[in-house]
């Protein structure tokens, strides 16, 4: 999908929802303060992510509404580091001061892009596709379910369970196309053209 993207600042913002498994309204609210990209030797880059649900509540949030999501793609941290050193002057503004429409706007204008491209994809994208996509890759690395639960944000450990079943139904698939977290885009473009083909 990146190569649906003219605009760095918008496919950043879509970067970090495939990156952090982020909702659409997490990842909009996020500060330069809360990502820690930094020299963090021996610890992993990561975010803080405010849950979705704790945000629109007076008063402080409770501590367990934050969670840390680790950054897995060594190459993502490093353009993430680029992107709030070159567009983020203020430490404590939003990143990304627009719209959940606005958001939803770019995603459409990308896919519209990558079929142009000869790109098709096989499922509709909306920003939540990428919180799935998160998971299922998590999943397919081996994560722990109680720490796929933790990262996601689940409340109830029966959000989680839907993501084990799929993963239940689909370890052929995943270990016949080789998926993997970080795959670049000329293998991404080149899996999503063979399973189109076996599709068909």
């Amino acid at each position: 999908l990146s190569r649906g993207f003219t605009d760095l600042r918008k496919r950043m913002y879509f970067d970090v929802l495939w990156n952090t498994g982020a909702r659409l309204s997490e990842a909009l609210a996020l500060t330069p303060d809360a990502i820690h990209v930094g020299e963090s030797w021996p610890l992993r880059p990561y975010l803080s992510l405010l849950t979705l649900k704790q945000q629109g509540k007076p008063g402080r949030p409770p501590r367990d509404a934050r969670r840390d999501v680790p950054l897995y793609d060594d190459t993502f941290t490093l353009r993430l580091r680029d992107h709030l050193n070159t567009f983020c002057r203020y430490r404590t503004k939003r990143i990304w001061t627009v719209s959940d429409d606005t958001v939803r706007n770019w995603l459409r204008d990308a896919v519209s892009n990558c079929n142009r491209q000869g790109i098709q994809f096989s499922v509709p994208v909306t920003p939540h596709t990428f919180r799935h996509s998160y998971a299922m890759h998590l999943l397919y690395c081996g994560a722990d379910p109680i720490l796929l639960k933790n990262l996601m944000g689940h409340k109830d450990f029966k959000s989680t369970q839907i993501y084990l079943d799929v993963l239940a139904m689909e370890a052929e698939v995943a270990g016949q196309y080789s998926v993997r977290f970080g795959m670049s885009e000329e293998d991404a473009a080149q899996l999503l053209n063979v399973q189109n083909k076996i599709s068909v």
